[in-house]
């Protein structure tokens, strides 16, 4: 009896010490796969839609004059929604200097996304991809918020998957590409 309890006292520990290793583990593979980034420059794939406000889009019409932040969204995604205040602000901030932002709402109904749009003030173009086809374009989209940053040449130059935290580390992100295009 006493030699089966040391037995199970021991597969406990060592399942203890398994789990612990793997969180440890998860964590960190989490935090490292938050903020992907394209360290190769790749072109664009172009698309054309309709945003909310019925406006016609390409991404095409902002090559050789804007910097594009492609944001994949969900309205139903937490950290979406709590991004998108700061992402209002930033375009806000950003606009005159040449940054686009283009939401692509994901797997969302419209009438939540235009509530969403309508309670954080977003001016800038949102667009519905209810079949997938634009994130489709893009890879596939595995987790949203996803962000493609697009520069005016028409290149993705960058890359994240997460959340971002805070107006600044959305500013982080782009404006080394607005001012690297700055008197061109």
């Amino acid at each position: 009896m006493k030699k089966t309890l040391i037995n199970v006292g021991i597969i406990l520990l060592i399942f203890i010490i398994f789990a612990g290793g793997m969180s440890v583990y998860l964590k960190n593979k989490q935090e490292k796969e938050s903020k992907i980034y394209i360290t190769k420059t790749l072109s664009d794939p172009n698309f054309k839609a309709v945003d909310l406000q019925g406006k016609r889009i390409s991404l095409n019409n902002y090559k050789n004059k804007k910097v594009v932040l492609l944001n994949f969204w969900a309205s139903w995604c937490p950290p979406c929604r709590a991004e998108l205040p700061d992402m209002a602000k930033v375009y806000d901030n950003l606009k005159s200097k040449g940054l686009v932002i283009i939401g692509v709402a994901e797997s969302s109904s419209k009438s939540d996304v235009e509530q969403l749009v309508k309670q954080n003030k977003i001016k800038y173009p949102i667009i519905m991809d209810t079949n997938g086809s634009i994130a489709n374009l893009y890879g596939g989209i595995n987790a949203v918020p996803t962000d493609f940053l697009i520069d005016k040449n028409g290149n993705i130059v960058n890359k994240q998957v997460g959340m971002f935290f805070g107006e600044n580390s959305i500013k982080d992100f782009v404006k080394p590409y607005l001012d690297k295009n700055k008197g061109k």
